[in-house]
């Protein structure tokens, strides 16, 4: 995943940051095979009118309102019905890491100050690593 902007906020507080995947899917994963020959199952995207493979730089979104009938969004139409709130870390709670069980960590993030956001940043750090404490935030990524 590439860097995701957005912003850190608590009270009047707003630190502009880059947020970044903490952690690595370390699940095993199984490939299909062909059970004759051992050999990789491949699928194909194929267009459903002309039978074509199509690439992936060579689709896009779309949402079926009427049978047969889409309307289409780019990545650029997803980024620009985002509002202030989709691109915000809201920090809720500040605790102990040990009061969190791990089992409610569904997916970590690091985020690094964006330009203008490192003084406020590093006094956050500071101060949460002092008084040895977790944000737990809300954000939509």
């Amino acid at each position: 995943m590439a860097a995701q902007k957005a912003a850190i906020s608590f009270g009047l507080v707003h630190i502009p940051v880059a947020l970044h995947t903490a952690t690595q899917d370390s699940d095993i994963h199984f490939n299909q095979l062909c059970k004759e020959d051992g050999s990789r199952v491949k699928y194909k995207k194929v267009c459903a009118n002309c039978g074509k493979e199509v690439g992936t730089q060579d689709i896009i979104k779309g949402f079926e309102f009427a049978p047969g009938q889409y309307v289409t969004m780019t990545d650029a139409d997803f980024e620009k019905a985002k509002t202030e709130k989709d691109r915000t870390v809201q920090i809720i709670h500040f605790a102990d890491l040990s009061s969190i069980p791990p089992v409610f960590y569904d997916k970590t993030y690091h985020a690094v100050p964006e330009l203008g956001g490192d003084k406020a940043y590093e006094l956050l750090r500071r101060a949460m690593y002092e008084e040895k404490k977790v944000a737990v935030a809300k954000a939509v990524l």
